[in-house]
């Protein structure tokens, strides 16, 4: 008898340690008998919850959740609730901390609620509460909040519970573990809630309780650097500076446990290259970036399928970096896969499901990506899913405005919800993974007046080369305009102002801006400046000229010299002279409407103020106001004639109006018109409108 107790008793305390391989099915049954067996013989309890879920968490990470689930089978069937609660509490935050699946989260979820509401309703007294009960329970309360993806607002009771009691002592190794677990539900939280003073306080005292971990055991060493990965993480979103610090202290965890402790230095290994591959494409490094995907691989455990998740993710971002469609959509493919086999609940996936929405958006597919962000929000937490809409709503502007839709109101209404967003979210790196999209909502919202203080600072920490199209809203270097008269306006080096800059240097400078985009060779700036001068000497004076006017400015790279040209630099330089080069590129054509033929006009007549470098008197210059004059000119009578043809009479007058105001000559634009176009009213009605435009 004594022997056959012995046994079974043995066989009900480890039970839970069946292999993996053995069905859920077949463990449930035989773990059953053996309990009503155990029951029969009045054998001694088993072993108490803490006890169960410290052996488990000791051992190999890899089978920590099928054991958790043996054993809580064993508490339901005998109707230990606080088991229940303790153990499916373990299993939900071990999910957060590990990363690697998330089998049955729902049926955890709802053991977790059944057990911890009759835990509420019971009519036992309890003088004597247990702490680590009283942790278990807020551990599980926060841990189904965030798997369910309820609102921030439903999570912060249990979130705030829980960092209440993360202040307990440290009372052994078992509690040590329980503190990491919870910290696992905790951290998130801080990051939703944008509490990164929280989110310092709890690494801190994480690194106290990191003493009473029992670094001789497997989980003890993997929960120790899941902490310390899941802190890099964290950095690498909200505090960029302190990232390397983190990341040393990963690698050198990892480095002294890889010789004794293989299982958990591999899993640790794939965390460390995926910081690496975040790393490199924060950087757009790509090369980098395919080393660390390569490194992720080898290091990826086959029964792990948040892994290959997390794999596909980086690897379709990498795919987006380089434009490469039909990798990124074929990774994305595999991701969504991967995301089922994990079993991965909607509030999870939904952060993962965004490399879509980027990988469009690098494509130009911005209204499918907008849907992306959309239809992920319906399933995210509250400030992820106002992040997510915002997302959508920059892409819906982007699509607005590279559709060339006139719908003035409906693109300052998205860039103004997005925005607003992201600085609700802080969010100051938004659209950083997709450079152009980043540029071009930031040179959008600048020309609009939207969010603009906010969009600067963004630009100032995590900066990007502007759009071809960005006009003198853009942050730039220097800015420089030559119609109407000559105005600079750049950070001058120290102990350099403007009035300590001579005529040569700004001379140089007007001639240069003067030639637009292509700037002019060497050689024809050296005639123009200094033709009194041989072909040597005027060279070797301009290079010392082109010295100094360097050396006014704070920025290196403002003028260049290249294979014998002069010229600005484009993504560090704005000119009105370029902007109305690329300008007069768009003139509307017939099919056009009205309302796109008076905006063309008012851009064209906004860029051209004039004269180009009004009042420099030098050959050269009267050559820049002969050359840009008679485009403008051109341009102007071709949109005349396209109104006239279209029967657009306000876009016509507008032309005609705002040409007589910048000086041009009104009757040459109107003998310039078709003569079939001088049969009609609005012909007549135009003259009439000219002739009241001289008189004045």
């Amino acid at each position: 008898m004594a022997h056959a107790a012995l046994t079974l008793r043995l066989f009900v305390e480890r039970c839970v340690r069946c292999p993996p391989a053995l069905s859920l099915t077949f463990k449930q049954k035989m773990a059953s008998a053996a309990s009503r067996i155990a029951t029969g013989l009045h054998l001694a309890p088993p072993p108490s919850w803490k006890l169960v879920a410290h052996d488990i968490l000791c051992g190999d990470p890899l089978n920590v959740l099928d054991r958790l689930g043996a054993a809580v089978l064993l508490a339901v069937d005998a109707h230990d609730h606080e088991a229940q609660v303790g153990l499916a509490a373990t299993a939900m935050t071990w999910m957060l901390v590990d990363w690697a699946r998330f089998t049955g989260w729902r049926a955890w979820v709802k053991r977790f609620e059944d057990g911890d509401a009759k835990l509420s309703t019971s009519t036992d007294p309890n003088p004597d509460p247990d702490p680590d009960l009283d942790l278990a329970r807020a551990m599980g309360a926060a841990a189904c909040s965030l798997l369910r993806g309820d609102a921030n607002d439903i999570l912060a009771p249990s979130g705030e519970r829980l960092d209440t009691l993360l202040a307990m002592p440290c009372a052994g190794p078992q509690r040590a573990m329980q503190l990491y677990l919870a910290a696992g539900a905790l951290l998130p939280w801080r990051q939703m809630s944008v509490n990164p003073a929280g989110a310092q306080a709890l690494h801190g005292r994480l690194a106290e309780i990191a003493a009473g971990l029992p670094m001789s055991t497997q989980g003890g060493l993997y929960l120790r650097g899941a902490w310390l990965a899941s802190w890099a993480f964290y950095l690498h979103y909200t505090d960029r500076l302190r990232l390397p610090d983190a990341l040393r202290a990963l690698d050198h965890h990892i480095e002294s446990i890889e010789g004794t402790e293989k299982t958990s230095a591999l899993l640790l290994k794939f965390r460390s290259a995926r910081l690496a591959a975040e790393q490199a494409a924060h950087a757009q490094n790509l090369d980098a970036a395919d080393a660390a995907l390569r490194e992720m691989l080898d290091v990826l455990h086959p029964k792990r399928p948040m892994e290959r998740v997390i794999y596909n993710m980086v690897a379709a971002g990498n795919g987006c970096a380089r434009k490469d469609a039909e990798s990124g959509l074929r990774h994305l493919e595999h991701m969504a896969r991967d995301l089922a086999v994990a079993d991965c609940p909607p509030s999870v996936a939904s952060n993962y499901q965004q490399s879509a929405w980027r990988l469009y958006y690098a494509l130009g597919e911005y209204e499918r990506g907008a849907d992306v962000c959309e239809q992920n929000a319906q399933h995210a937490h509250t400030q992820h899913g106002a992040t997510m809409r915002g997302m959508g709503a920059l892409g819906r502007a982007l699509q607005v405005h590279h559709h060339g839709e006139t719908n003035r109101a409906r693109l300052r209404e998205y860039l103004h919800s997005g925005l607003a967003a992201m600085r609700a979210a802080k969010v100051f790196n938004f659209l950083i993974s997709v450079p152009e999209a980043r540029a071009g909502v930031s040179a959008l919202a600048l020309r609009e007046g939207i969010e603009a203080e906010f969009v600067l600072a963004a630009l100032k920490l995590a900066p990007v080369p502007p759009p071809a199209w960005a006009d003198e809203h853009w942050p730039w270097a220097m800015s420089v305009r030559c119609f109407g008269g000559f105005r600079n306006v750049a950070k001058f080096a120290e102990g350099q102002s403007a009035s300590k800059a001579s005529s040569r240097p700004l001379n140089l400078l007007m001639l240069i801006a003067g030639h637009g985009a292509q700037g002019l060779t060497v050689a024809s700036a050296s005639d123009a400046l200094w033709p009194e001068l041989d072909a040597d000497q005027a060279e070797n004076t301009l290079s010392m000229t082109l010295l100094r006017l360097r050396r006014l400015y704070a920025e290196a790279d403002l003028i260049q010299r290249n294979a014998g040209w002069l010229h600005l630099n484009p993504s560090r330089v704005w000119t009105d002279v370029m902007g109305l080069e690329a300008h007069l590129d768009g003139v509307p054509d017939v099919e056009a409407s009205e309302a796109e033929r008076a905006k063309f006009v008012t851009r064209l007549f906004d860029l051209y103020r004039g004269d180009c470098l009004l009042g420099v008197d030098d050959d050269w210059a009267h050559a820049r106001v002969a050359h840009y004059r008679g485009r403008v000119m051109l341009v102007a009578q071709q949109v005349l004639q396209r109104s006239l043809q279209a029967n657009h009479y306000v876009a016509a007058e507008h032309t005609v109006t705002r040409a007589f105001e910048r000086g041009l000559d009104v009757t040459r634009l109107l003998n310039a018109v078709h003569p079939d176009q001088r049969e009609t009213a609005a012909w007549t009605q135009l003259q009439q409108h000219a002739a009241m435009l001289d008189s004045r």
